[in-house]
């Protein structure tokens, strides 16, 4: 055996080890490469996370005495402009008592009022824009790390396959790409979603809890992280269905089996309860200082998305059968079909029935999968029946959700392609599962991206929109 057989023979059987690492990093920097072209657009309601955090740079007051938005991303944006602040300074150059001012000075100099929408819209002085730029720099990681989350959550569960699937839509989704390039409350909300139903893989893969107190601490975990993501988005709160439908599928468990199903659920209930809370105050710690501005804002925002705008994004909740093309319901189901085909709902829809018709939500072997895929499932609907019955639509909303929903799409997918050929006795059985499911997530990301886009060239009206 030569040299050159050598190297081949240690390279082939490092790629094959190695495999999966590999191709979840090429989605990664396949990800962060269709995004970073856009970074420098910025948008306005950059003013509610960077400006916001800005201001409490510029005064030392952490209360952002105004609640209309949800004051997570902010928190995290604070110390992200620190970052980015203490990065410029080479940058802007001078030396302390010859010349020039560190970059805070001479942003504050220029943009004394960082909370006005003007000053987020449209290109602005050098320093502000670097200072914007390299802010959005460190939030586009959120994307990499769910993409990792979705990893994990395959390697937990053996479904690797279907995470990456599910990675490639998240990498290609248009709504995302547009949401992610610019410093929003969605991104950070969607990672502590998915980081929801990381932990219930991770759970799952924990022996049982057969005592109570085990079992109410995995639900109070979870909750503590969608406190979290409430904290940053206010309707993430419908994610609180994972650790609710997680709790329910593993109280049988528990040592004293179905005795006592009323006092369990109230405690669960008071856990969940309680550890949400605790997860919303770690970033939201001010709620309970302005109870009265906290209580007026939020329903100021209920109302808001229930009536919509004056003259524009405003459609019609729920589903009206005499006006279909302006229900609600309709136009998110386009916004979807726009990331990945209205091939790919329907398949969704068929696989589900066909697993349900073939028991596969009964069998056995299935069911610390089904322990995380089903909440998570359920959690992404419930948050998708709440879009519909508002009037305002924005597609940047659906962030919090793309992750979760793509893994249950591709899973549903690929348990079917298995279903399948196990009845017919096919070997090879999860490679050409795989090779089904990869075949049918190529096939739907060049129908929604290209070739809709080429049949009809104004179809991404929600770009316009948002």
């Amino acid at each position: 055996m030569n040299i050159y057989t050598s190297v081949i023979s240690v390279l082939f059987h490092f790629i094959r080890a190695w495999r999966w690492p590999i191709l979840f990093g090429a989605v990664i920097v396949m990800a962060v490469v269709v995004r970073f072209p856009y970074l420098p657009n910025g948008h306005i309601d950059e003013v509610h996370t960077i400006g916001r955090a800005l201001k409490f740079i510029y005064t030392g007051d952490l209360n952002p005495h105004m609640f209309q938005h949800p004051t997570g991303t902010m928190y995290i944006s604070f110390g992200v402009n620190i970052l980015a602040l203490a990065s410029m300074s080479r940058d802007v150059g001078g030396r302390p008592g010859v010349s020039g001012a560190p970059p805070l000075n001479l942003i504050q100099k220029e943009y004394p009022n960082p909370v006005t929408v003007s000053a987020f819209d449209g290109p602005g002085s050098k320093w502000w824009d670097l200072f914007r730029y390299r802010v959005r720099l460190v939030f586009l990681m959120f994307v990499p790390m769910q993409i990792c989350l979705l990893w994990y959550i395959g390697k937990r569960l053996d479904l690797l396959s279907p995470a990456l699937a599910a990675g490639i839509f998240l990498a290609l989704c248009p709504a995302n790409i547009q949401d992610s390039v610019y410093v929003s409350v969605n991104n950070t909300t969607a990672f502590f979603c998915l980081l929801t139903a990381a932990f219930a893989a991770y759970f799952t893969c924990r022996p049982p809890a057969d005592r109570i107190w085990q079992w109410l601490f995995r639900m109070g975990v979870m909750s503590l992280i969608c406190g979290l993501a409430v904290a940053c988005k206010y309707n993430a709160g419908t994610f609180l269905l994972i650790p609710m439908v997680f709790g329910v599928m593993t109280l049988r468990y528990l040592q004293n089996g179905k005795q006592f199903i009323p006092e369990k659920c109230a405690a669960a209930f008071i856990v969940i309860l309680l550890s949400m809370s605790v997860g919303f105050t770690i970033l939201c710690p001010y709620w309970y200082v302005e109870l009265n501005r906290f209580i007026q804002e939020v329903l100021f925002q209920v109302w808001y998305f229930k009536v919509g705008h004056k003259d524009y994004n405003t459609f019609i909740p729920g589903l009206d059968l005499s006006n279909i093309s302006q229900s609600m319901l309709f136009i998110n189901l386009r916004c979807l079909a726009d990331q990945y085909s209205w091939t790919a709902i329907l398949l969704t829809v068929v696989s589900i029935v066909y697993l349900a018709w073939m028991g596969f939500f009964k069998d056995p072997r299935y069911e610390k999968i089904l322990r995380v895929l089903i909440p998570v499932f359920v959690a992404s609907v419930g948050f998708f029946i709440l879009m519909t019955y508002q009037a305002v639509f924005f597609a940047r909303n659906f962030t919090i959700m793309w992750g979760c929903w793509f893994l249950c799409c591709a899973a549903s997918w690929w348990f079917a392609a298995k279903t399948f050929l196990e009845r017919r006795k096919v070997e090879n059985l999860t490679f050409y599962a795989n090779l089904i499911l990869f075949a049918i997530t190529a096939i739907c990301l060049f129908k929604a991206l290209w070739l809709d886009v080429w049949l009809e060239p104004n179809r991404e009206w929600w770009r316009v929109l948002d």
